[in-house]
């Protein structure tokens, strides 16, 4: 497995993290945690490439999290789940600054796809941001 990516899972069911963890860990380093609480706390100490958080938690929903992500770690790409279908979610979400929403039940092929997108978009803005930080020649 070349340079596996951190990802951080939150969802308040085990038995969807446990799926999760199996599905992930195939290809990634996959940690899970059953609250946004617990998941502000592990963000204070380690960084991760991706969040995929579930909408409906208990305490700290997944809006709390993408808002915390945004100003604490806005290199981490926020991804997040829900089981409730509905495009005021999605439209919540991707205005949130989402980089993609799923619902659930998961198709675990097409989350793997979509977070191949995320980190590919992870790496050409942190290619543009290092370009756009280098000098100039002739400045």
């Amino acid at each position: 497995m070349a340079d596996p990516k951190s990802i951080l899972v939150i969802d308040d069911e085990d038995a969807i993290l446990r799926l999760m963890e199996f599905h992930l860990s195939r290809e990634h380093r996959c940690t899970t945690v059953l609250s946004a609480e617990e998941a502000f706390r592990l963000m204070e100490k380690e960084s991760f490439h991706i969040v995929l958080t579930d909408i409906n938690l208990p305490g700290a929903s997944g809006f709390d999290v993408c808002d915390y992500v945004r100003s604490h770690c806005p290199e981490t790409v926020m991804m997040m789940m829900t089981g409730m279908q509905g495009a005021l979610h999605a439209k919540r979400a991707l205005d949130a600054g989402v980089f993609s929403f799923v619902t659930k039940p998961i198709e675990f092929s097409r989350l793997l796809r979509l977070i191949s997108d995320a980190l590919r978009h992870q790496a050409m803005m942190a290619s543009r941001k290092a370009r756009s930080g280098a000098p100039r020649p002739g400045a």
